[in-house]
């Protein structure tokens, strides 16, 4: 038979094994940080950012500089979508900072989305609206992002001089003005 001390002995092991398995799990602020990218489109070179870190501000294309409302970090969903969530907190219409995520202008119906629809910032309710489905080009690093509701995707509207560099969902067409990639920045 064990004694008690040797039970007692083998639980305080098996605990700091427990514990120290549990701060390797835990990212360090390198780590954290390295969870954070620009989508960054692969014709322009810019970045996709909120005008204002307000809910429903607008999505533009911006140079890329390392500023947390131009930084993203994704969110896998259980049906294999991804949710794109702000860095920087937005802020809601009561002032309640809050996390912010990529979303259509509009929560309505897809047959009711029309292309050409600027894309916004609002607050994260993971809904169909902020979930986009990653399709990966040919080996290149580029994605296509379409949203599970409207089912076009994104695009840089640089072609209308009224919206400048706007972003926008639109429907799918050959044109590099949909291909996205994740890309790093640098920090100092």
């Amino acid at each position: 038979m064990f004694s008690r001390r040797s039970v007692r002995g083998a639980s305080i092991v098996a605990a700091a094994a427990a514990l120290g398995t549990a701060a390797l799990a835990m990212p360090t602020q390198a780590q954290a940080a390295d969870s954070f990218f620009h989508l960054t489109n692969d014709n322009s070179r810019l970045v996709i950012a909120p005008k204002t870190v307000s809910e429903g501000s607008q999505l533009v294309q911006k140079t890329v500089k390392s500023i947390s409302q131009r930084q993203w970090r994704q969110v896998l969903n259980s049906d294999g979508s991804v949710t794109y969530v702000l860095r920087a907190k937005i802020f809601a219409a009561n002032g309640a900072a809050l996390n912010g995520c990529l979303d259509l202008s509009s929560d309505a119906n897809a047959s009711l989305q029309r292309a050409g629809a600027v894309l916004v910032v609002r607050v994260c309710d993971f809904t169909l609206s902020q979930k986009w489905q990653r399709k990966f080009q040919s080996g290149d690093g580029t994605f296509v992002l379409q949203n599970k509701l409207s089912l076009m995707n994104i695009d840089v509207d640089n072609n209308r001089p009224n919206r400048l560099g706007a972003v926008i969902i639109q429907n799918d067409v050959p044109e590099t003005s949909q291909d996205w990639r994740r890309t790093n920045f640098v920090t100092g």
